[in-house]
């Protein structure tokens, strides 16, 4: 059923993969003090992963992707956000991850998801497919890597800089939709009162 998909798609968070903190009780957490590794780990999987990005100051990256999915005439898309809950090496892993971790935990049922993020054919430099499209008898999926940067955590702010060099800068079609998910992230317990400084 069409609704299912989308139902599965909707209970993905848009800006943070948020679905192992349920859970979590962060009422006890104080911003001001200074945790140790082990404290932290308490507080479950995604706090301890943005206070160790806020801690460390170094540069991380973030990838904006977009998900279709359809079944006859009938379609629909969401947008998401990751690299801003955990640290990645590069842009490539995180939207292997987001597909495996996030999309095939709901939708294995329905499609067979690669053991990688595809190349693109006769590729002598090994660039990667912005675009996967997967398909059932009467059901499609369509992943899409749309561009990303790098950023860090300093003085309260999350300041935006770079692109992508596996799928570049976001398109300027999908810029003030970057700009919702901005503003989410911030309303986000882990991101209050940081500031978003697009360079």
């Amino acid at each position: 059923m069409f609704e299912e998909l989308k139902q599965k798609l909707e209970s993905i968070d848009s800006v943070l993969d948020e679905e192992s903190e349920s859970d979590i009780d962060l009422s006890n957490f104080d911003s001001s003090k200074n945790y140790t590794r082990e404290e932290l780990k308490k507080f479950g999987r995604l706090k301890y992963c943005v206070e160790i990005l806020k801690k460390s100051g170094g540069e991380s990256k973030y990838l904006m992707i977009e998900v279709i999915v359809q079944k006859n005439d009938e379609k629909y898309s969401k947008t998401y956000l990751r690299g801003f809950d955990f640290r990645y090496g590069s842009h490539h892993l995180m939207i292997y991850e987001f597909m495996k971790e996030e999309l095939g935990k709901r939708l294995s049922s329905k499609f067979v998801f690669p053991d990688r993020w595809p190349k693109m054919r006769d590729s002598r430099d090994d660039a990667l497919l912005h675009s996967l499209t997967l398909e059932n008898s009467d059901e499609k999926i369509t992943i899409s890597a749309l561009g990303g940067g790098k950023f860090d955590l300093k003085n309260k702010s999350i300041n935006l800089s770079g692109s992508s060099q596996a799928f570049g800068s976001i398109p300027r079609a999908y810029e003030d939709r970057f700009k919702e998910l901005m503003q989410q992230l911030v309303q986000k317990p882990v991101y209050q009162g940081f500031r978003i400084n697009y360079s």
